[in-house]
């Protein structure tokens, strides 16, 4: 796969993962949208300090999404973590990080 089809990919989870933010502020409603992103930036990015950042209009209590996010990754992609930054009020930062 070519990098701008990845891009193109990646765009796609980004609105995925902002519509089910949008309609949702409950953590597992979000967890389809975020793992198809995770799966995409984990094809995309390079091993060592990479990360992906997603701006949501939404107010989720960040450590549950955290948590759960983080609890999924487990297993799945060594090295992988996820972060929810708070920002002064909103949007969210949404953090992907590949170590």
């Amino acid at each position: 796969m070519n990098k701008g089809s990845l891009e193109l990919i990646a765009a796609k989870a980004q609105f995925l993962t902002t519509a089910a933010a949008k309609h949702s502020y409950e953590a597992e409603a979000l967890t389809p949208a975020l793992l198809t992103a995770i799966d995409v930036i984990n094809a995309m990015s390079p091993r060592g300090c990479y990360s992906y950042q997603i701006a949501t209009a939404v107010d989720l209590h960040i450590n549950t999404v955290n948590g759960i996010l983080n609890a999924l990754l487990v297993g799945r992609y060594p090295g992988l973590s996820f972060e929810i930054e708070d920002s002064l009020g909103s949007p969210k930062v949404w953090k992907l990080e590949n170590r």
